[in-house]
């Protein structure tokens, strides 16, 4: 059987891919989560560079279930999520990473 690169690549490759950012605070069914919140630092996020190691930092943690990074706001800064979290809200100067979402359907 002859597989095609993308097929081929699902099938042998090791490699994990991060999740994709979305927009706006992380909200559990489009409720604010600010239980089981852990502040990491307090770098402006609008920077890729902020949100490489803000996604990082959330990564290490083996129980956290997502990444919220914020900027131009007092509270800026990165924050594990530990707590269940479903999507980013939509709000500006926010980004979410929900952990555990598994690949989206393709085909």
């Amino acid at each position: 059987m002859r597989l095609t690169p993308f097929i081929r690549c699902m099938y042998v490759g090791t490699h994990t891919f991060d999740p994709l950012p979305m927009p706006g605070y992380c909200v559990d069914n489009g409720n604010d989560q600010n239980n089981g919140v852990i502040k990491v630092n307090s770098l402006d996020g609008s920077t890729k560079q902020a949100q490489d190691i803000c996604l990082a930092a959330c990564k290490a943690k083996p129980d956290a279930t997502g990444c919220e990074i914020v900027w131009g706001h007092s509270n800026q800064g990165c924050y594990i999520m530990t707590e269940t979290i479903t999507s980013g809200n939509g709000v500006n100067n926010h980004l979410c990473w929900v952990f555990d979402q598994g690949f989206p359907q393709l085909w």
